[in-house]
Order: C-alpha cells, then structure tokens, then sequence
C-alpha cells in the first residue's frame, strides 16, 4: 500500500511539471489581417508543413555549410579547368606542327560556345515564371560537374586538335550554368564563419586561378600531355557525388523550403511579399546593364585576350617555357587572391567607398591593358600582367557584391545573375575574337601591341561614361534614380 501511494505520489508529480498545452481562444481579441493571409502563396503555406528530415550522411550533405562548400568547389573547379592547359597548351600544339592562330582560336573556344550557351541560358531564366528551387539548382550543378569529368575524360584518351577543340566548346558551355546557377545558389544561403556565401564563391574562382596553371605544368611535366585531364576528370567525377548529395538531401516543392536554415529571412519575406507580383526585368534596370557592361569590358574582354596572347608573347619574345610561364601565372593569381579577399574586406567595412573603388580599380585597369607588352623584358611584362589580375579581382568582387544587392531590391535574383554571366561570357567571346586578329598575319608585336592599346582605350572611355551616367534610373518604377552599390 505503502509503495502504491509512492508512485501515486510520482506520477502526480512528474504530471504537474510537464506543460499545459495553450488551447485555442474561442474568440480572438485581435482582428485578423485578411492581407497578410492573402498574401502568402499555396507554396509558401506548403513550405511551412514540416517534411521529413533526412539523417546521416543526407542530413550533413543538407546543411548549408555543405551546400556553400560544394558550390564553392565547383567554381574553383570550373576555373582550375579553364586555367591548367593555359601553361602547356601552346607548346603542346605548336610541338605538334599546329600555329599561332590555331592555338589562339583553341583557347577561344571555350568564350565561342558559352556565349550561345549563356544566351539559352539569360533567355529561360528570363521566361521563367518564379525562381528555381534550391533542389533544382544543385541538380543543375552536379549536371555541369558530370559534363566537365566526361570532356576531360575525353582529352584525356584523344588529345588530338579536334577533340581539345571539341571538349573545349562543351566546357565553356557548361561555365554557363555553373556560374548562373552557382551564384543565384549563394545568394540565397546563409553565410559560413561570418562571410557571405557569393564572397565565399569568389574565393573559390580566386583559388582556380591558382591551383590551374600550377597543376597544369607540373602534371604535364610528370606524365605528358594526358595525365592532367585524367586527373580533372576524377576530380570533377567526385564533386558530382558531393553535388547530388546535397540535392537529394534538399526538398524539392519550394525554394523557402530549401531546408536547414538556407535562405536568410530577409530573403523569405521578400519572396512572401512579391508572391503573384511580376518581378522587374534586369534588361530595363539601368545599374544593372552599366555594372554588367563593365565587368564584361574589364574582366571578360581583357581578360580572354591576355590569356591566349601572354603565353605565346612570352614564349616567342622573351624565350619563357612552360614552367616559367606557369610561374608568372601563379603570381598574377595569387594576387587575384590578395585583390578578392581584399576588396571583400574593404567593402565589408566600408560599403559606401564601392563606386569610387570601383571606378579608380577600372581607370587603372585599362591603362594597365594599354601598356602591358610595352615592356622590353618578361619580367616586365609579368609584372603588369599581375597588376592587371589584382585590379580585374577588385572589379570583379565589387561589381558581383553590388549586382547582388540589386537583384534583391528587383525581387529577381537568378535573372540578374543569369545576366551578369552572359555578359561576361560576352565580353570574352570579344577577347577571343580580339586574340585572333592579334595574332593575324604574322603576328607581329605592334599588332599586339596596338590590338591591347585599342582596348585598353575603349576600356578606359566606358568608365568614365559609368562614373558619368551609372546612375541611371532602375526598373520597376520604384523611382530609384541613384546606383545603390552597397
């Protein structure tokens, strides 16, 4: 009897500790906000219904610290894929009976094909009707990582002109979705150790532009020709699993259900608000097209044409082989490291000093172009091509920071990035082009010389029309008639 009242006693007890479940008020003393219910789309209220969580090693390819990484990883892939042959490339090619031009145009490939791959691409995102989901997203960069180890693979078994010719216009088509979907990816994410996740993005493009060409050479040295596309293509075969497993882990209804705390809940309200509203297009946004014409000139069009001549100036002038060429390319990349980790910071702290950054890094930028071959030496022109790489990372960062902000005030993300991709992939498809006629004729060095002055020109008159009229009047008849950079 004794014990019986014991437990008696116990239960009781444990039953007053436990919580009183609140029950529903019969009447409601607040009136309710028929707009607020109103506003909230099926999908949005679908996106509140708990989902089954996955677990183990689902659960960790969820979080948003995977996600960011394994984003992260793929643009510094995408990049070290495009950089690494850039060392060996023209020695290879010329060894084998192949000329300037040839090469050159080889190297452009990769800018001919991701221009009519960004435009499909600017175009569908254009006609879509609300963003992708997050699970979409990641579905689409495993797809990329797949087609980047089958084309390595591929020249990897035949490394003949065609086949390097062939599998270069499949990557550059695939940069395409990569970036598009990578940075439309970070722009939704948490940020990791207290950094952004499109500034974690852009370090991965930074650490490519130095892992590249030192992986190129020196795996050329080792094994020839084959064994750094070999070895790329397992690489990239293992970011498609890291890439899968996150989207498997991601639910696919809705992108506010992206899971794990992935979308920050600024981002979640805007999305709410904007539900059934059309969102502005980023063709008719006048900072929009003024930023993405200067990254486009500054980092695209400069950029692609330096990348096919420096190899070839300093290997016909100057005497460089693979090795110090490769050694010039590190340094410039490390300081694209220093200018990207830099500008990140200095924006960070200081948002309002981004335009005038901006326009004294392109100012600089394009006197640097104008005079890069002018040098008698190679170390020389080293030297200026890794001052042109640190103002081009300044740009780069500073302009992506900013097209960020402002795909957010236009509700429309995934378009102002799709957008800022082409247009880079447009300017490059003009460095290419710009590579060709350099190298025309005999290619001779006043025409290369001449060929950079020129651009170098046009570079320096578009930003000062930018700092000029770059505040032209947004869209969406929001009467925003200043160019929000921060």
């Amino acid at each position: 009897m004794w014990h019986f009242l014991c437990l008696l006693m116990i239960i009781a007890k444990t039953e007053a500790l436990r919580p009183i479940p609140a029950r529903p008020a019969l009447v409601s003393m607040t009136p309710l906000s028929p707009t607020t219910v109103s506003r909230i789309s099926p999908p949005a209220l679908c996106a509140a219904v708990p989902h089954d969580q996955p677990r183990g090693l689902l659960a960790l390819a969820g979080s948003n610290r995977w996600r960011v990484v394994s984003a992260t990883l793929l643009i510094m892939l995408d990049i070290t894929f495009y950089t690494f042959p850039l060392p060996f490339l023209g020695d290879f090619l010329i060894s084998t009976g192949h000329t300037s031009v040839q090469v050159a145009n080889l190297v452009a490939a990769f800018t001919y094909s991701g221009l009519v791959a960004g435009l499909w691409v600017l175009v569908r995102e254009l006609r879509r009707a609300k963003p992708r989901t997050q699970r979409q997203r990641y579905i689409a960069l495993s797809t990329t990582a797949l087609v980047m180890a089958a084309g390595a693979a591929a020249q990897a078994a035949v490394p003949t002109y065609a086949v390097l010719f062939a599998a270069r216009l499949v990557q550059g088509g695939a940069t395409q979705f990569a970036w598009s979907s990578a940075l439309a990816t970070a722009a939704s994410l948490s940020p990791v150790g207290g950094v952004k996740a499109t500034a974690w993005v852009m370090a991965g493009n930074s650490l490519g532009e130095v892992l590249g060409p030192q992986f190129g050479s020196r795996l050329f040295s080792l094994g020839g020709v084959r064994l750094p596309f070999a070895v790329a293509s397992g690489l990239a075969a293992a970011l498609v699993a890291a890439l899968g497993l996150a989207a498997a882990a991601l639910p696919g209804r809705s992108s506010l259900s992206a899971g794990s705390g992935s979308s920050s809940t600024e981002e979640a309200a805007v999305v709410v608000a904007n539900a059934g509203e059309s969102r502005p297009s980023p063709l008719r946004d006048g900072p929009v097209l003024w930023l993405c014409g200067l990254i486009a000139l500054s980092c695209g069009t400069v950029r692609s044409l330096l990348d096919a001549l420096l190899p070839l100036v300093l290997r016909n002038w100057h005497g460089f082989g693979v090795q110090a060429i490769s050694n010039a390319m590190l340094a410039a990349a490390l300081l694209f490291v220093v200018g990207s980790t830099g500008a990140g910071f200095l924006l960070a702290q200081r948002p309002k000093s981004a335009q005038p950054v901006l326009a004294v890094s392109s100012f600089a930028a394009s006197l640097v172009t104008a005079t890069v071959l002018l040098p008698a030496t190679g170390a020389g022109v080293s030297l200026l091509f890794c001052l042109y790489f640190l103002l081009s990372s300044v740009i780069g960062v500073a302009v992506t920071s900013a097209l960020e902000d402002r795909g957010k005030v236009l509700g429309n993300i995934d378009n102002v990035m799709a957008l800022q991709v082409f247009f880079w992939t447009l300017g490059f498809a003009g460095g290419g082009l710009l590579s060709v006629v350099a190298n025309g004729g005999t290619g001779s060095p006043a025409r290369q010389r001449l060929t950079l002055g020129i651009l170098g020109g046009v570079n320096l008159l578009f930003t000062a029309f930018f700092v000029a009229f770059g505040g032209g009047k947004g869209a969406g008849g929001k009467g925003e008639d200043e160019m929000k950079i921060a």
